[in-house]
């Protein structure tokens, strides 16, 4: 009986040599299969970052554009006259128009009875004529007053003007918020 168990347990030992032979070549397939799946997402993984860096190189070049851009339609109003004419009810301003085209939407008045009247539009390079008036009498001796204006995109911009009797200083004009 002995003889019979061991030839039952040889045969088993067969069996499963048997089986582990024809798995290693089904263990290198399936390695294989997802080496190859493996590098083929890798792949993906580089395409998809250099499209990245190239969508990301491109945003970065737009927005130079825009910044550019932006700069250039930008007015600025710089002083054109050193002296302003003037009597006592009124001065006669000139400003240039050192950037893109402004469209002046309203003089902002400090106060005081006293009113800025100007032109509605300039393009680079013209003059912007403005009118101070004192409706309470005469002018005094110097005045600050605000202009808002738009460039061609409806960007609004604010720009604060010192007018005194030996000439007009402009300030920087500011970014705004378009007022509804």
């Amino acid at each position: 009986m002995m003889p019979l168990i061991a030839l039952a347990a040889a045969w088993t030992d067969v069996a499963q040599a048997i089986g582990a032979l024809l798995a290693i070549p089904g263990a290198i397939a399936a390695f294989w299969v997802l080496f190859q799946r493996d590098r083929e997402k890798t792949e993906a993984v580089r395409q998809l970052a250099r499209q990245t860096e190239e969508l990301a190189k491109q945003t970065k070049h737009f927005e130079e554009r825009e910044r550019y851009r932006r700069n250039e339609i930008k007015p600025y109003f710089d002083n054109r006259t050193e002296v302003p004419q003037m009597n006592e009810e009124h001065w006669w301003l000139e400003v240039v128009n050192k950037g893109g085209p402004a469209h002046v939407i309203r003089p902002i008045n400090q106060g005081n009875g006293i009113v800025v009247q100007c032109d509605t539009f300039a393009q680079r390079g013209e003059k912007l004529r403005l009118r101070i008036l004192n409706m309470a009498g005469p002018l005094p001796g110097s005045h600050s007053f605000t202009l808002t204006y738009k460039d061609e995109d409806g960007n609004q911009y604010w720009q604060r003007f010192d007018a005194m009797v030996d000439g007009i200083w402009p300030h920087p004009p500011t970014e705004t918020e378009p007022v509804a």
